[in-house]
């Protein structure tokens, strides 16, 4: 039977709520975030999930165990290939001041075109092959559960560009 990927993004962080680029920087989950992520784990509380893939990134994890508090039976698994965007030099800084900045870049960035000119920055294109990498991967790690007669129910929590 197949594999059904629930996938979750992580709950708001200090830095969404004050306008910052996050990338592969790290924040933690704000108050508001902490209560999604726990609405999250109660909406997805009948899911059988056989396993958890989380980006290893400090607001996803921290995403997860809220989701999956008092569930230790679920099998828990870290992968890079589940980070955010990086947006290489603009990761950590202000949006307001990257816009203002780099109107052309941020233009470039809001329509996801692959011409987007930052130093260490990725494409959306980028993230989204890196986002199919990573769902194949996590497929071919639960093969075996292809052979069944039963869905196998995997919760993935990740970012937004990357969902």
């Amino acid at each position: 039977m197949p594999i059904q990927f629930h996938i979750v993004r992580h709950g708001q962080t200090e830095w969404n709520a004050s306008g910052r680029i996050q990338g592969h920087a790290d924040s933690p989950l704000n108050d508001i975030g902490v209560a999604e992520a726990r609405k999250a784990g109660r909406s997805l509380a009948s899911i059988p999930f056989v396993a958890a893939w989380v980006s290893p990134l400090g607001r996803t994890m921290q995403t997860a165990d809220l989701i999956l508090e008092g569930r230790s039976d679920v099998a828990r698994h870290e992968h890079d290939l589940l980070k955010e965007i990086t947006l290489g030099v603009w990761d950590g800084r202000a949006w307001a001041d990257v816009r203002m900045e780099d109107p052309v870049n941020t233009r470039r960035l809001m329509q996801a075109s692959p011409d987007i000119d930052v130093e260490g920055a990725e494409s959306h294109q980028q993230v989204a092959a890196r986002a199919r990498e990573g769902l194949n991967t996590i497929a071919a790690h639960h093969v075996d559960a292809l052979a069944s007669d039963a869905v196998t129910d995997i919760l993935v929590v990740s970012h937004g560009a990357w969902i």
